[in-house]
């Protein structure tokens, strides 16, 4: 089962793709050093988190995925 909180505002994955793990190379939060950063954005609309990460990984990476399984929200 995969939690949905209604006020999560933006989503994302990780992605295995052909074996390969799928990223982006970003700025950390303090904005001073580089690190991976996973696929994803900001929720458009009445969109759920689940949704939102599936449109931002095709958005950024031109791939469709599949959520195989969803850490719990804490």
């Amino acid at each position: 089962m995969i939690y949905i909180d209604k006020n999560v505002r933006t989503s994302g994955a990780y992605v295995i793709y052909e074996n390969l793990f799928v990223f982006q190379v970003g700025p950390t939060s303090k904005g001073d050093t580089l690190g991976v950063v996973r696929l994803g954005g900001h929720k458009e609309d009445e969109e759920t988190a689940v949704e939102t990460a599936k449109r931002e990984v095709r958005e950024e990476a031109t791939i469709d995925i599949t959520i195989l399984s969803s850490p719990s929200i804490l």
